[in-house]
């Protein structure tokens, strides 16, 4: 019997029996009479007991007193536990669903929880604040696990701070509808923010106030307010500036590249004289901007919830660049022209819009309705090619209403969606007039879309493993177009009008067995289309049908390693562009004619592979894609240079069009020494054929990408360093002719805290491009200086310290090439005040 010293009876003492090597041969514990039975054979050679319990010195019994087991004692032991730091495991993973901790994650410097994003590996962030999670955009945000943003989640990545963020969730495989869960399988990821419990109790969000100056005063106004608790959620952003941020304005796209109006069905005429470069629109941009958003949804019941969305914007910009243009014409032949701009560009847009959600295991129930409108006013004072002024003014606006009702009942899934779209383009105008007035140029080009989806389908479940079902769409297009144009002694009136009905039946087949997932899709459509050229008097009738088959199989070969493949086929229609067969100039030299009174068409076969692999516990995440696209389409475009003029047309001759790409995303946290890096490298090939003077010619274009960013803590995080690099090179070669374009561009960015509460920062970037017949250098530097203490935050910062002002970019569209040189804003400085609550 094993006793305690004040003779109570130990239970739970363990009783451990070795031989006379030391090899555990039996094993148990006393019971509560603090009594124990061993049952050895001579075999066993036991040669010495030991008993142990926790908070007893541990007992050793040799065979020579085994006779004294009867009345054992064991004795009181303190013990001694080592000092122990206890940190958080900074990724977990539960099923498909990874919890990154942000304290693991976080540092001093962090502004808001997008630059925190940016430090978790597997997850990436654009220059324009799009999330992509290992190398493909994310399909829904969310906050607290609720859709508040409806897709505008840069309000809330670039304002709220890491410390009002508990943890990030990415929902792999994610399927956003309930009633289709385990029904309709998703390989796309979602990403939601958990706020910390405490920050749920009042509005948390900051005011910031700046004032500055570089060859003019410069000023700077910030709100932001947002409040989540779990039935409701709201979030208010106010911004102003001149400093050159934009909110109206894209950072990734150029302006001749983004039409001035788009519908659902056509996408429109972008009016515009110039690109915008690949680099900040602050850099270079004189602005007066603001923005307005207010964002709020109720949840009414446990899986229902109302959202309001609103937001206005506006840009008014200011810039100068110069545009030398060398267009192919010819066999080894380029045309070359040369502009210089002086710009200004008012931009506004309106949003609205309420959406009613019901989303159960059962029922799904989506009504919403969204109203949206543009409105631009441009003018662009011209020199060289062209000595005088281009203005330009266009208005849109937009209604839509999306309707869906899902039922899941047993083994049975039904559903049914509605879609009605409105666009109306009352305004769209082109005006120049030269500074002699020798000619003038008016364009007025209208536009009044309308479009309905219908969508049903039913699927059935076939025991536990396999789905079949029949998807049935209907869908109809309705177009407008009016242009009237007077061109020196040039006048044009005519109008583009007629309808498409697209009817399409779609079975399907899943099939779910372990780790595998397969899908069979074949869609079957017929095409019903009627256009008229009211001008020319000509109608168009068209009548087809269209089988396609697309198949997808996923297979999770263990819990962190994934692959998917995919192939088939695809039809892509035209629109009624194919049948607007009048040049329409978006530029006072540039016209094109978008359609040859025909339906293009485009056939294509593809194949893609898609391998994920990621190890929570060592931070190690790495996506490897390939596509590979075979098209065959019906048209060709081609350019041409007349008095002055460049016109583009599209012919009706056939193409084939050859693409293939691979994409690698390797990024990795080093917990041990507080680093991380990330790798992004990607190759290309294009082969396609171009039309010069009705000649056919192969063009081949060749790209590569490689971008690494490593960075790196130090001394508990007092000083952080980041360096980035990339490298890109595009080549285009028709025939014996080619053009080759390289460019270099690296980052420095440094924070150090001087003392707790005072941080130091700055960052200098460069650039090197080179071509066959240029060589550039760029670079550009900030430095400024930020104390905190409690909710206030004093800021100075000074920028463009290199004070250089031009900046050149060279840019390969198909077959022609482009130099833009844009006039920078000078070194300039700005002093800013920030509470945050």
């Amino acid at each position: 019997m094993v006793r305690d010293e004040s003779g109570k009876a130990l239970g739970n003492v363990m009783v451990r029996a070795y031989n006379q090597h030391k090899k555990l041969k039996r094993y148990m514990q006393t019971n509560r009479q603090g009594e124990f039975r061993l049952a050895t054979t001579a075999h066993d050679s036991i040669s010495s007991i030991t008993l142990s319990r926790l908070s007893y010195g541990t007992k050793t019994i040799l065979r020579k007193d085994f006779g004294k087991l009867k009345n054992i004692t064991l004795h009181d032991e303190a013990i001694n536990i080592k000092e122990v730091v206890v940190r958080s495991v900074p990724i977990r993973q539960s099923g498909d669903t990874l919890t990154y901790d942000v304290n693991a994650f976080k540092k001093e410097k962090d502004r808001s929880i997008e630059d925190v994003l940016k430090r978790m590996p597997g997850i990436s962030v654009d220059n324009t604040g799009g999330i992509y999670y290992q190398g493909e955009r994310i399909s829904k945000f969310y906050i607290e696990n609720m859709d508040m943003l409806s897709g505008n989640y840069i309000l809330a990545t670039k304002n709220i701070r890491p410390d009002d963020v508990a943890a990030v969730n990415v929902y792999e495989n994610h399927q956003p509808i309930r009633a289709l869960k385990n029904v309709d399988f998703s390989d796309k990821a979602a990403l939601n923010l958990k706020i910390k419990n405490n920050r749920k109790l009042k509005p948390i969000g900051y005011l910031q106030q700046g004032l500055g100056y570089d060859d003019q005063t410069l000023w700077k106004s910030d709100v932001f307010a947002m409040q989540i608790n779990k039935k409701t959620q709201q979030l208010l952003s106010l911004k102003a500036n001149d400093t050159g941020l934009t909110y109206n304005t894209s950072q990734s796209f150029g302006l001749d590249q983004v039409s001035d109006f788009s519908s659902f069905t056509w996408d429109g005429i972008s009016l515009s004289a110039q690109d915008i470069p690949s680099i900040s629109l602050s850099r270079y941009v004189d602005n007066k901007s603001g923005e307005g958003a207010f964002n709020s949804l109720f949840k009414l019941k446990d899986k229902r919830t109302l959202t309001l969305n609103l937001r206005y914007a506006g840009d008014d910009l200011h810039y100068q660049n110069q545009k030398n243009s060398s267009i192919f014409v010819d066999d080894n032949q380029y045309q070359d022209f040369s502009e210089k701009v002086q710009a200004a560009v008012y931009s506004n847009s309106l949003m609205g819009k309420i959406k009613l959600e019901n989303n159960t295991e059962k029922v799904y129930f989506l009504d919403d309705f969204t109203f949206n409108s543009k409105f631009y006013h441009k003018h662009f004072g011209l020199e060289d090619n062209f000595d005088g002024a281009q203005k330009q003014k266009s208005a849109n606006y937009q209604l839509t209403n999306q309707f869906s009702s899902i039922y899941h009942i047993g083994k049975k899934v039904f559903q049914l969606q509605s879609n009605i779209k409105f666009s109306n383009t009352p305004v769209n105008r082109l005006q120049a007039i030269p500074t002699d007035k020798s000619w003038e140029m008016w364009q007025s080009l209208n536009e009044t879309a309308f479009q309905t989806d219908e969508h049903t389908s039913f699927g059935w479940q076939l025991g536990r493993l396999v789905q079949m079902g029949v998807k049935v769409n209907f869908e109809s297009y309705y177009n407008k177009i009016r242009l009237s144009r007077l061109r020196s002694e040039e006048k044009l009136a005519n109008t583009f009008q007629g309808y498409m009905l697209n009817t399409s039946v779609e079975p399907y087949f899943q099939m779910a067995w372990n780790r595998l997932t397969w899908e069979v899709r074949v869609p079957l459509s017929l095409l019903n289309i009627h256009f008229e050229n009211v001008g020319e008097d000509k109608n168009f009738r068209h009548d087809d049908t269209y089988a396609n088959v697309n198949t997808t199989l996923a297979w999770k070969v263990t819990k962190g390693l994934k692959f998917r493949l995919r192939g088939g086929s695809r039809c892509n229609f035209g629109d009624i562009s194919n049948f607007v067969t009048s040049p329409i100039f978006y530029t006072y030299k540039d016209a094109t004619t978008k359609g040859t009174g025909s339906l293009t068409n485009r056939n294509s076969l593809f194949a893609s592979g898609h391998l994920n692999f990621h190890n929570t516990m060592d931070g190690v995440f790495a996506s490897l894609m390939g596509l590979i696209t075979r098209s065959q389409t019906n048209s060709m475009s081609q350019t041409s240079v007349s008095d002055g003029d460049v016109y583009t047309k599209v012919s009706k001759k056939k193409n084939t069009m050859l693409d293939k790409s691979l994409t690698l995303n390797a990024s990795k946290n080093f917990r041990s020494t507080d680093t991380s890096i990330s790798l992004m490298a990607s190759l290309g090939n294009y082969h396609t054929n171009i039309l010069s003077k009705d000649n056919v010619l192969k063009l081949v274009n060749d790209r590569y990408l490689v971008n690494t960013r490593l960075e790196q803590a130090f001394w508990s995080d007092k000083l952080n360093l980041s360096l980035e690099y990339s490298y890109y090179q595009m080549q285009n070669r028709v025939k014996d002719l080619g053009t080759t374009m390289r460019e270099h561009q690296g980052s420095f960015g440094l924070s150090f805290f001087l003392v707790e509460d005072l941080e130091l920062f700055g960052d200098v970037s460069m650039n090197w491009l080179k071509d066959a017949d240029h060589q550039e250098h760029e670079s550009d530097a900030n430095a400024g200086i930020r104390y905190k203490k409690k909710s206030i935050e004093l800021e100075l910062l000074a920028q463009n310290l290199t004070n250089q002002r031009v900046y050149v970019v060279n840019k390969q569209i198909k077959e022609s090439n482009y130099r833009y040189i844009y006039q920078l804003r000078p070194i300039g400085c700005t002093f800013s005040v920030k509470y945050n609550f």
